[in-house]
């Protein structure tokens, strides 16, 4: 009775009742979304969903970089929904006269076409090691508004250079943490409050450092950073 009962079932799972008829590709960039569609519809005429290994498709299309996860759900008796997560764009890589996007582990995976975000920093960075250090002191800027206001982030020899939307420079080291960028950020918005323009903050000693557009330099009191030589 068991062996009748298991091949019956077989029997029934193998019908035309589970054929895919609808695949459903849930996400919020349409792009990602149009070719996980078109990597998945080949099933969906001759496939049947009783069969289907959802691990083994979700591990599939997770190899696309512009997918950060995926996930799988058969709605019997012939629907396939797919979530899809993208990788958030963290900024645009340039290399010589190239440009990229990025995630915030510096790999690429979108054009810039791609996505709708188009207000990002623009990294530059000739090899996978200045990629490396410079993504290292931007992930000690956690306030945002600070991060939206970065046009520009270069090495320069063993230092970096932030440039902010106004033109503002800021110096710094890999060294300068996390409560010295927040209290940088806080003394440059006080001067924009007042209508000052400032050429640069200086990150790199223990006094935080700057210069206001055609006024003296001005030392104010910082932490951590590297001490002046």
């Amino acid at each position: 009775m068991l062996t009748i009962l298991i091949k019956g079932l077989f029997i029934f799972a193998s019908k035309d009742f589970f054929k895919v008829v609808n695949v459903k590709v849930e996400g919020d960039n349409e792009l990602i979304k149009f070719d996980i569609t078109e990597k998945i519809l080949q099933i969906k005429d001759n496939t049947n969903l009783v069969y289907i290994n959802t691990k083994k498709m979700e591990k599939y299309l997770s190899e696309d970089v512009r997918v950060k996860s995926v996930k799988i759900k058969k709605v019997y008796p012939s629907e396939l929904i797919v979530r899809i997560e993208g990788n958030k764009p963290y900024s645009y890589l340039r290399q010589k006269n190239n440009f990229y996007v990025i995630n915030s582990d510096g790999e690429i995976f979108a054009n810039i076409n791609e996505i709708t975000d188009k207000n990002l920093p623009v990294i530059n960075a000739e090899n996978k090691e200045d990629l490396e250090t410079i993504l290292q002191v931007l992930s000690k800027i956690k306030n945002e508004g600070f991060f939206s206001n970065i046009s520009e982030v270069r090495k320069v020899k063993s230092d970096y250079e932030i440039l902010l939307n106004d033109g503002t420079l800021i110096k710094t080291t890999i060294v300068v943490d996390t409560a010295k960028y927040d209290n940088c950020f806080k003394l440059y918005k006080s001067l924009i409050n007042e209508n000052k323009k400032v050429e640069y903050i200086d990150l790199r000693f223990k006094d935080i450092n700057l210069k206001e557009k055609d006024l003296l330099q001005t030392n104010l009191e910082g932490k951590n950073g590297r001490d002046p030589k």
